[in-house]
């Protein structure tokens, strides 16, 4: 089996294989011209993907960044020469009256309409002001361009101060459930009904540490990360102990 043929295997559908074919194109290239190359920024999910394809398939070294330690949304590299890492991603600053009341989905949806593709976005930071990593290539367009994000006026500017930290608002939740099941634990998280979880998880909208669950019945483990898409994500830490009835006391930290 061929080296691109040994890739392609761990793709489950026409998308995935796209996608593959893709980052394979660019280990050519880096491996023929000699020099690094670099991907668009990607999901946790396509990142998981792309690390198992090629953790065993490369002559150079693979690594991965999104702008800053922690980062979600990374692009993925094969490295020629380390010494001239170079990552193409700036980091913008959109300031403006009442950014905090603007959300993720704002912010992307501003940006979408600029006819920029998705993959050349990465992680948006909402605080007092609003931070979002994006490919060199669209940094200056999106600077001159985007002057409005839902109804508040914005003015953008390259970021060019310390590394960014993430601070992350969250709560502990603490309930009880059956059994550790996935749709169940869901249901406890996002506080919807069970019969939506079971819904959610068969369209696909449920992932666990990056990989896309369709089994009701998956059994959740401690640490395990949970993305439930239009609702949010949690970090499930594992059990505390059983009720007096008998149930499962969980341990459950959901982000703000």
């Amino acid at each position: 089996m061929q080296k691109k043929d040994r890739v392609l295997y761990y793709a489950t559908d026409k998308e995935e294989r796209l996608l593959l074919s893709h980052i394979f194109d660019n280990y050519v290239k880096s491996v023929t011209k000699n020099h690094n190359t670099y991907s668009n920024f990607f999901s946790e999910e396509k990142t998981l993907l792309i690390e198992s394809a090629f953790g065993n398939e490369c002559d150079v070294k693979f690594d991965t960044y999104g702008g800053y330690q922690g980062a979600e949304r990374v692009i993925s590299a094969f490295l020629v020469n380390e010494e001239k890492k170079a990552y193409p991603i700036k980091c913008l600053e959109i300031t403006g009256r009442d950014i905090k009341k603007l959300s993720h989905r704002d912010f992307l949806g501003a940006l979408m309409s600029l006819g920029i593709e998705r993959d050349t976005v990465g992680d948006i930071i909402i605080s007092d002001k609003c931070y979002v990593f994006v490919k060199e290539e669209i940094a200056d367009y999106i600077i001159f361009n985007l002057s409005k994000v839902g109804n508040v006026g914005v003015s953008v500017l390259e970021y060019l101060g310390e590394e960014i930290v993430r601070e992350e608002k969250s709560e502990i939740l603490t309930v009880t459930v059956e059994s550790l099941r996935l749709d169940l634990i869901l249901s406890k998280a996002f506080n919807i009904k069970r019969s939506d979880s079971v819904k959610y998880i068969a369209a696909g909208k449920a992932t666990v540490s990056a990989r896309t669950v369709t089994a009701n019945d998956y059994k959740v483990k401690e640490n395990d990360k949970i993305t439930l898409k239009g609702k949010g994500k949690v970090l499930f830490l594992g059990e505390k102990g059983q009720s007096k009835k008998g149930k499962i006391i969980v341990s459950i930290k959901k982000y703000l």
